[in-house]
């Protein structure tokens, strides 16, 4: 035998020693918290859990409880060679907690330092906080998800309303005041996704079925749609305003707004300073969900700025000829006619002009007559 192997025996030995001085009785009331004692297993693994519980100490080894394919207990002796080639827990039941500990050289050192009480301590405060915190009920949806994704993980995934909320934020949810109608309310969302076909029974669980990948598939679909539209305003609202303020720059509306504003009260505008609110032609904006059109109305000072710079001379002087000469003869014939008419069309055609736009549309029709006669 060697020194390590020695070693081994005596830690194994005196977590041992440690531990029976309070064993664990026949039957324990887990989560009760008068509970202060400890449970040991030697051998065995995760299959078949363990196949020796320790009852007394002997010079030649230790005397318990051996266990074989679950059958009944018998009467054993582990000599101490083997205690250090099979496996080793010690688990402490204090206060309602499970504190597990695999090396006996750890076990040994947390009861000198009082592990377990300061471990209960923590688990106190942490359920403390964690009881005050609000906690967000998951929607129907986002339970599919997370049952699907534990689905592919492991293939016989199954869970039900008491696991569910256990699963999803830990074993310090039974410890709320609120935990019943949490409970009552994943009930319900189980039992609606049964309805619908995405889960199935499967004796007191709930497991996943086939139609959940077409649900989820439509849900996802949706949500990206729902995200495409709200990029989509938010990029017709910023080329939107960007072109306004463009405009605005260009054509000095930020004077005009400003001389707006410091009008004093009560004091009415000349008429020719009047500018009537029109409308801004359609803004069309191209993108992967088609072509989208949004109408917007400025206030009439705004529009006025717009429009002087969407007309030159040229433009505006044939547009003002096309409709005096769409008017009757008769009403087209003198120059107090023309005059009458430059002043109802002035401002349907704003341009950039020195002097009065009035008098530059009248001497323009009058010239016209002139030439005419």
């Amino acid at each position: 035998m060697s020194r390590f192997d020695w070693w081994q025996i005596k830690l194994r030995r005196g977590a041992i020693r440690m531990a029976l001085r309070r064993p664990m009785p026949e039957s324990l009331t887990y989560g009760d918290s008068r509970n202060n004692n400890f449970q040991i297993r030697i051998g065995g693994d995760q299959n078949d859990g363990f196949r020796f519980i320790p009852k007394v100490i002997v010079d030649e080894g230790v005397e318990g409880w051996y266990f074989a394919d679950n059958e009944k207990k018998t009467d054993a002796c582990l000599p101490n060679r083997q205690l250090n080639k099979l496996q080793f827990k010690v688990i402490h039941h204090y206060k309602g907690l499970r504190i597990g500990t695999e090396s006996p050289g750890l076990f040994i050192v947390q009861q000198f330092a009082s592990h377990s009480f300061f471990a209960a301590w923590a688990g106190r405060f942490r359920q403390f906080f964690f009881n005050r915190r609000r906690l967000a009920r998951q929607d129907r949806m986002a339970i599919l998800r997370y049952i699907f994704d534990r689905t592919v993980q492991k293939a016989d995934f199954k869970t039900s309303s008491i696991d569910l909320p256990a699963q999803i934020y830990g074993m310090r949810f039974f410890g709320r005041d609120d935990h019943d109608s949490h409970l009552e309310y994943y009930q319900i969302v189980l039992d609606s996704l049964l309805d619908s076909g995405d889960l199935r029974r499967d004796d007191h669980s709930y497991a996943l079925s086939s139609k959940a990948v077409a649900t989820l598939d439509a849900h996802e679909t949706d949500v990206e749609r729902h995200k495409d539209n709200i990029g989509m305003q938010r990029r017709i609202v910023v080329i939107y305003y960007s072109g306004t303020c463009r405009i605005g720059r260009r054509t000095g509306c930020g004077d005009d707004l400003g001389r707006a504003s410091s009008r004093p009260t009560g004091v009415e505008p000349h008429p020719h300073q009047l500018t009537p609110a029109i409308s801004l032609p359609f803004l069309a904006v191209e993108s992967d969900l088609g072509l989208l059109q949004t109408e917007s109305a400025l206030p009439a000072y705004c529009n006025c700025c717009i429009l002087r710079s969407m007309f030159t001379q040229d433009q505006a002087k044939q547009m003002i000829f096309d409709r005096w000469r769409a008017l009757p003869i008769d009403d087209r014939r003198t120059d107090r006619q023309a005059a009458e008419f430059a002043m109802k069309i002035r401002d349907d055609y704003p341009f950039r002009c020195k002097g009065d736009r009035y008098q530059v549309v009248k001497g323009w029709l009058q010239n016209y007559l002139a030439r005419s006669s």
